[in-house]
């Protein structure tokens, strides 16, 4: 099983937002024309390269993934844009 660095780092961003998001509002402090953060969650990979089927952590790594998005908008403010990338593979939608 192939795990990406981003599944990886996902999982410690959602631990704890606090580190992440003061790392955030000082970038942002440092870098005025940042406007924004695109959080990329994508499944795990198989050993081919495919995505893994969806299993009992999915339902928590997405929750965790938008508990992440309201705590960025209540840090950051509502003038700070997040989008977010995710799968459009059924299995992880339904």
């Amino acid at each position: 099983m192939n795990h990406s660095v981003s599944d990886y780092t996902f999982r410690e961003i959602f631990k704890d937002n606090t580190l992440f998001l003061s790392s955030l509002q000082k970038w942002v402090q440092a870098y005025p024309n940042i406007k924004g953060v695109d959080y990329d969650f994508e499944p795990p990979l198989t050993e081919s390269g495919g995505q893994e089927s969806p299993g009992a952590g999915t339902i928590a790594d997405y929750k965790n993934l938008m508990q992440l998005v309201k705590n960025t908008k209540a840090t950051m403010g509502n003038d700070f844009h997040v989008s977010v990338t995710i799968t459009t593979n059924i299995d992880y939608l339904n």
